[in-house]
């Protein structure tokens, strides 16, 4: 696990799109994410992970980075993804 990763300040979205491909990881649905997509559908839930996200989700899993690293990248994505919503 790269612990020493230094993340960025901005344009998370390209960050991790280039984390993910240095490190040739891509999104592969397991059992339990279409288990959990069709309960969030079963729920009335519309929130779906996007490529980003799934990406970073994949980059957590393969230890490529930490749960906190993962979570401070996400949340970098969706305030520039989102701040003008």
């Amino acid at each position: 696990m790269k612990t020493n990763l230094e993340l960025p300040i901005s344009d998370y979205k390209s960050y991790i799109f280039q984390l993910a491909k240095m490190n040739n990881i891509c999104y592969q649905p397991t059992g339990y994410s279409e288990l959990a997509k069709t309960i969030t559908l079963l729920s009335d839930d519309n929130g779906q992970p996007d490529d980003i996200e799934s990406l970073a989700i994949a980059l957590k899993k393969e230890k490529i980075i930490t749960g906190r690293q993962m979570v401070k990248l996400l949340n970098g994505y969706f305030n520039e993804e989102f701040s003008n919503v």
